[in-house]
């Protein structure tokens, strides 16, 4: 199926993830922007209009917690779907409760992160 209508933003400080990810997803049909740190992806915000934002947890600089409440103070009702290899059960569910979409574990099949972003 194509979604180029569908644009989805990934962040992630690993080069060859951020990759990966972009591979998955155009696969799957969906314009993807990439962006390897929270700041380079808010940059990219104050020009496109995103769908989703898939963001890994755990980066330098801001981390993907902060990056969604940036995203979220300025467009409320932008999914963010965060990815990490470090999360507990009370993190995921701290994450969730403040509004984040959607929480998964890093190595991830790519079937799950196709249901999370479907």
């Amino acid at each position: 199926m194509i979604r180029n209508d569908v644009t989805i933003l990934t962040v992630d400080d690993d080069p060859m993830l951020l990759k990966l990810i972009g591979i998955l997803l155009r696969e799957e049909g969906f314009r993807v922007l990439a962006a390897e740190s929270a700041e380079q992806a808010l940059a990219l915000l104050a020009a496109e209009k995103p769908q989703l934002v898939v963001t890994d947890l755990r980066m330098g600089g801001m981390d993907g917690l902060q990056l969604f409440d940036a995203v979220h103070r300025r467009h409320p009702l932008l999914p963010v779907l965060i990815l990490t290899a470090h999360g507990t059960i009370p993190d995921a569910v701290a994450a969730l409760q403040k509004g984040v979409f959607g929480y998964l574990a890093k190595p991830f099949e790519a079937q799950a992160l196709m249901a999370e972003v479907n």
